[in-house]
């Protein structure tokens, strides 16, 4: 049936896929990328769009390490906000 993208920095996952012996077939590299800009949809070479996508997408998630200090750990946070 096929399956998500996984990597070995995703540690529970990964032990999984050690663990039933599944293979793993890594993506051909990318020779062109397309985003939404301005004026419309453009093509980037991959370095560029991951650097354009990395701008749009790191602000999303400032601060999260002081909320999720361990990621895959996710209940463990000494700055739960919700925590009373």
């Amino acid at each position: 049936m096929g399956g998500p993208w996984v990597d070995r920095k995703h540690p529970y996952v990964w032990r999984e896929v050690e663990r039933y012996g599944l293979g793993v077939v890594a993506d051909p590299a990318p020779t062109m990328a397309f985003l939404p800009t301005s004026t419309g949809f453009g093509e980037f070479s991959p370095a560029d769009a991951f650097a354009r996508q990395a701008e749009l997408i790191t602000p999303l998630f400032d601060g999260s390490r002081s909320y999720f200090e361990r990621p895959s750990e996710p209940y463990c946070s000494s700055a739960t906000p919700w925590a009373a």
